[in-house]
This record gives structure tokens, sequence and C-alpha cells, in this order.
């Protein structure tokens, strides 16, 4: 750990350490419940900036990381037919970043084309649902899906 963060993490160690000596500072971090990916301090916003989201979700306690975690699933795809030449891998990046999913597309020398994506279950469930029409001018013969553990991609990109 860089000295900075070491400081910030001692600093964020001592406010959560400290919830039951004062009633002010009762559960002052807890999660909003609105949305539990996020936290509220004393029933604010609060942004938690560190090396990985998944630190500051692992200490709060009334957070459900298990759940968290095993949300984000990844598929493999393997598209066959009429696929290239036809805006496949274009059609196939604008609607994974339309559903929010991360990963790449590109074309293989077999004429097929290549996905991985990650999401949660229904986005990649829809996800794989467009890809066996694929676009208006492409003809999809068959859509294999595996999956694989997530390796949280930041985007969605075509690979060349």
């Amino acid at each position: 750990m860089k000295p900075r963060s070491t400081i910030y993490f001692a600093v964020l160690i001592a406010i959560v350490l400290s919830c039951g000596k004062s009633p002010r500072l009762q559960n002052p971090i807890c999660l909003n419940p609105q949305n539990p990916h996020y936290f509220l301090y004393h029933r604010k916003p609060l942004i938690m900036i560190g090396s990985t989201e998944h630190y500051g979700a692992v200490m709060n306690l009334d957070f459900d990381y298990v759940k968290y975690l095993k949300e984000l699933e990844s598929s493999e795809l393997h598209v066959t037919g009429q696929v290239q030449g036809v805006g496949f891998r274009w059609s196939a990046s604008n609607e994974a970043r339309n559903r929010g999913i991360k990963g790449f597309v590109k074309n293989l020398s077999s004429g097929s084309v290549y996905i991985e994506a990650e999401g949660s279950r229904e986005q990649l469930n829809a996800y794989v649902e467009w890809c066996k029409k694929g676009p208006r001018f492409g003809f999809v013969e068959s859509v294999n899906v595996d999956t694989f553990p997530p390796v949280n991609f930041t985007d969605f990109r075509i690979e060349y």
C-alpha cells in the first residue's frame, strides 16, 4: 500500500471502530436504502475512493458482499453464420454498451465472431438473445455460450 492510501485506510478503520463510542457516531456508515451498492455517512451520500470498490463493501458489515460479488457473471460466446462483413461487431458492441455489458467482440479466422461479455445474469441473458438474431443484414446460425469467472472489464470494445 502507498503511504497516503495507508493513512486514508487507517482513518476509515478509526471511524468504523468508533461507531459504538459516541451516540453521535452510532452507525455513521450504512447502506443507502434506495441502492444497496452505495453508502451513506450520517445519512448523506458517501464516496469512498480506494484501489478497488470491493474493500469498502467488505468493511461494511451490513453489506451483503457475497451477493454483490456473485451478481457479476461472464459469458464467452461463439457466434457462427453470416456474421462477418455485415456489421455484426459494431452492432454487438452498441447493443452491449446500451445494456451496460462490458467485454469485447472480435472476428475469428474461421468466419465466426467471438465475444466475452460481463454483466448481471439478466443483462447477459438478454444480450445472448440479441446475438441469436444479430444485426439486420446478418444471419446467425448458432450461438454457443460458456461461462467463466469475471475479469472486471472496464468497457466494451471491438478488437481487431
